[in-house]
């Protein structure tokens, strides 16, 4: 299932990108460092807006800034009995594996509860020619 969050996430910047374009070089890596990761959670989609973006704080002994950034963000969330599109990747002799997104899933030819879909699936999974 599909969430908006408001997220929180901590960039460090080199003082050789600090300047009247710094916010510009944080919105963007802001979308390289978030987009299309798992969280463990749950998964970034997409970064919609940034809300709120601190004041740089100097990093002692290194010269590095660190920021705060607050956005809000598409976050993909699959519960257990979610019925989900798929794309099968692959076939085995055990079962399936297909791609829901960035998440890969194996479905066993064991779970094949409906008759017709036994009778489809016959004893055994094989690749077409």
């Amino acid at each position: 299932m599909f969430f908006i969050h408001f997220l929180e996430h901590v960039l460090t910047l080199h003082p050789s990108f600090f300047g009247s374009h710094v916010k510009e070089y944080l919105s963007q890596k802001l979308l390289d460092d978030v987009e299309g990761i798992c969280t463990g959670d749950y998964y970034i989609v997409c970064v919609m807006d940034m809300y709120d973006i601190s004041e740089g704080k100097i990093i002692p002994g290194s010269g590095l800034a660190e920021y705060t950034i607050v956005y809000r963000a598409i976050v993909w969330k699959p519960f257990k009995g979610e019925t989900v599109d798929a794309i099968v990747t692959s076939v085995k002799n055990q079962g399936i594996f297909a791609e829901v997104g960035p998440l890969t899933v194996f479905v066993s030819k064991h779970v094949c509860y409906h008759r017709s879909l036994r009778e489809e699936c016959g004893t055994e999974f094989s690749k077409a020619d």
